[in-house]
């Protein structure tokens, strides 16, 4: 293992400092310093660091298909394009308590019950107790499947040193990113450091071991999602969890898609046994009955006319 260093990189101009301050000393850019990791590797002759790489024949790429795996709720595999690719990195962004946890419960137990393989869930925000709870909720007391591992842990080079001693998962869900850190920062888990960080290292070790992995990012007061906004550029995914907390409809769309279309919307409904997926005939019973000052319309949300 090489020595892991930090210093603090201002996003303004680019210049590091050995400690954070307010204000960039360079630039005057106030708030603009994040600490960053630093490694030493090896070097070669001459000081110069020396890697092996590969070039890759391009007349290897695309004749494999994606083994896309739908993920057995409708309204979400429309969204996805149709399924989960192997090694794709999706950032489910919501308001807390908008229903994403519950969301990626729903499909964590969907897939562990229907297909091959373990769904690690990591629980950053909650206590496996607290998760057991939802789970009940959600199965109405039936038993679960023991494919379905809950892992409680916030450490992010512990939950991969964990995860690269396993089977390969079929599905690792991360909530919340904002609750992960390294030893390597100083920095408090949320801080835009550890934050970047922290999605880096989950980002790189599912581009090498082609898992696939959510990852569930919270919205701040602003709209945005919390967090440096590379994030956003990292990932494969993002995709918007919308609606209001006292009305029970939900609407799932994506701002960007490696993978899939953009222009597509699923319709959740909320209810004690968690997200039910919507159709446009279910929403038009809706206004069966007329009253007074309404009026029915139509409008197209994705390949859709609702």
């Amino acid at each position: 293992m090489s020595k892991k260093e930090s210093v603090f990189v201002c996003q303004s101009c680019g210049e590091d400092f050995p400690k954070w301050s307010g204000q960039c000393p360079s630039c005057g850019e106030w708030n603009s310093l994040v600490e960053t990791t630093l490694s030493s590797p090896k070097q070669g002759k001459g000081g110069k660091k020396v890697k092996d790489i590969a070039p890759v024949k391009a007349t290897t790429i695309g004749k494999e298909s994606f083994r896309r795996f739908p993920t057995g709720i409708s309204e979400l595999d429309r969204v996805l394009g149709g399924g989960i690719v192997p090694g794709q990195v999706a950032l489910f962004a919501g308001e807390p308590g908008i229903g994403k946890s519950t969301l990626l419960t729903q499909l964590a137990l969907t897939l562990s019950q229907k297909r091959k393989g373990s769904v690690f869930y990591i629980c950053g925000e909650e206590s496996p107790q607290q998760v057991g709870l939802r789970l009940s909720r959600l199965t109405q007391n039936q038993k679960t499947n023991d494919n379905l591992l809950l892992l409680p842990e916030t450490n992010v080079d512990s939950i991969i040193a964990f995860l690269q001693k396993q089977p390969r998962p079929l599905l690792v869900i991360v909530d919340s990113i904002q609750t992960l850190a390294t030893a390597d920062l100083s920095g408090m888990a949320g801080s835009v450091g550890q934050v970047r960080e922290s999605a880096q290292r989950i980002i790189n070790w599912a581009k090498q071991s082609q898992v696939p992995t959510l990852i569930v990012g919270h919205i701040t007061k602003q709209g945005v999602i919390a967090g440096p906004k590379v994030l956003e550029h990292a990932v494969d995914t993002v995709v918007y969890f919308e609606g209001e907390k006292r009305q029970d409809l939900r609407i799932l769309r994506a701002a960007k898609n490696r993978f899939g279309p953009t222009d597509e919307v699923g319709i959740f409904r909320m209810s004690q046994a968690g997200l039910m997926p919507v159709g446009e005939e279910q929403l038009a019973k809706s206004l069966e009955q007329a009253r007074v000052g309404s009026a029915l319309t139509v409008v197209a949300e994705g390949t859709r006319m609702m």
